[in-house]
């Protein structure tokens, strides 16, 4: 067996790992963007809402971001 025989199989693996890499990493920005998306659209909501509905929820307008984003702030 040649030398250069010996290496082929784990540069194969190389840059199917590196491919593997790559998409993952296209998945986690587009699952990053979507939840980035999800979490605008609820402050949009929230924002539109009166005072008096937000006080039914127990939520303060300046409450907002942080109800919507309280799964990364105390994770």
């Amino acid at each position: 067996m040649a030398l250069s025989d010996m290496h082929r199989p784990s540069a194969i693996h190389a840059i199917g790992s590196f491919f593997t890499s790559i998409f993952n990493a296209l998945i986690d920005a587009r699952m990053l963007r979507i939840s980035a998306e999800a979490r605008a659209q609820k402050i949009e909501i929230l924002n539109s809402k009166s005072d008096a509905e937000l006080a039914e929820m127990h939520l303060r307008r300046d409450d907002i971001p942080a109800y919507v984003f309280r799964d990364l702030m105390y994770s």
